[in-house]
């Protein structure tokens, strides 16, 4: 693998943790929240969940951010 390669791969693997672990914070969920649907303001950081799946026994891509809007 050259060091280019590597130098990228590197970079996608520390912005990828980065915007998983800012937005498992439920102030900065609730934020998101609202840019994607500004037509809902009532929820709160209750009414968010955090279902984020948690890549344990492989080493690829998965879907790593994901959450549910409750009642």
């Amino acid at each position: 693998m050259s060091s280019s390669t590597e130098e990228s791969l590197a970079k996608y693997t520390i912005k990828a943790s980065v915007f998983t672990d800012l937005f498992t914070i439920s102030k900065y969920l609730l934020q998101m929240y609202r840019v994607l649907h500004p037509e809902d303001s009532s929820v709160t950081e209750a009414d968010l969940t955090d279902v984020t799946h948690v890549n344990i026994l492989i080493n690829q891509q998965y879907n790593d951010l994901g959450f549910s809007r409750g009642s």
